[in-house]
């Protein structure tokens, strides 16, 4: 899981590239339905056999402790094991975010340098100028929040690769219990990072939590108690105290 999600990070930051930076043609001509679907398939594909290389040399995955699963041993860091998923599944990615990212950052800056004085332009001449800016407002925010939600993962995921780095110079897994514990925890918590973000930096999404959150609020409180809520027995009235007055003869 953690290869395919930097493996698509890297894709989404290729994709943003080509939209902020190149041309719409060579966009729409590049990403469309088909190729879409082919690279998610082949990014699953090389996400999947990551472990062939290690399992067709004859090694078996064991139970770390300190990192609370399965993994490679160490024997397989001399054989290279550890360098391949290092450059395929991490430094690759990561070149590939930064540089695209960098390259859109860049872009965006300059277009909203470039919007601002034709906005001022456009509202003496009165003329619209969102038909002749190359992005839209929509779009530039996307970037920005893409932008976030690579910042956020690369900071739970750098000091995951600081610490693969580390073991593979070492050759063996020499670090303490709550590093590996740590490792675990950042990998497991970029997961949820996402959710945070869409729904701090975008309207749709913050509307929609909302929705959902005032469903489960309505449906706590349209139900109501039953006998079992008060105990096993059904509840009386109380009706006051009986009059048992007799005929006195």
């Amino acid at each position: 899981m953690c290869a395919v999600s930097l493996q698509t990070l890297a894709v989404t930051a290729v994709n943003r590239y080509f939209r902020v930076v190149r041309s719409r043609w060579l966009y729409q001509k590049i990403f469309n339905m088909k190729t879409t679907k082919i690279t998610i398939a082949i990014l699953w594909i090389m996400a999947l056999f990551s472990p062939l290389p290690y399992v067709v040399a004859g090694h078996e995955f064991f139970f770390h402790t300190g990192k609370v699963f399965c993994t490679h041993n160490a024997e397989s860091l001399h054989e290279g094991y550890g360098a391949y998923l290092v450059l395929v599944y991490i430094a690759i990615p990561l070149i590939i975010i930064l540089t695209c990212y960098t390259r859109v950052f860049i872009a965006v800056r300059k277009h909203n340098l470039n919007f601002r004085p034709r906005i001022r332009f456009n509202g003496k001449s009165g003329r619209n100028s969102s038909n002749n800016s190359c992005l839209s407002v929509e779009e530039v925010n996307v970037t920005y929040i893409l932008l976030v939600v690579v910042i956020g993962f690369l900071t739970c995921w750098a000091p995951v690769l600081v610490i693969d780095m580390i073991d593979f110079v070492n050759g063996d897994w020499k670090l303490k219990r709550p590093v590996y514990v740590s490792y675990t925890c950042l990998g497991l918590g970029s997961t949820s990072l996402n959710p945070i973000i869409y729904g701090v930096m975008n309207r749709t999404f913050r509307s929609e939590y909302l929705k959902i959150l005032a469903v489960f609020k309505s449906w706590n409180f349209s139900k109501k108690p039953t006998n079992s809520d008060y105990g096993n027995e059904p509840v009386r009235a109380d009706n006051g105290p009986k009059n048992n007055n007799t005929t006195q003869l």
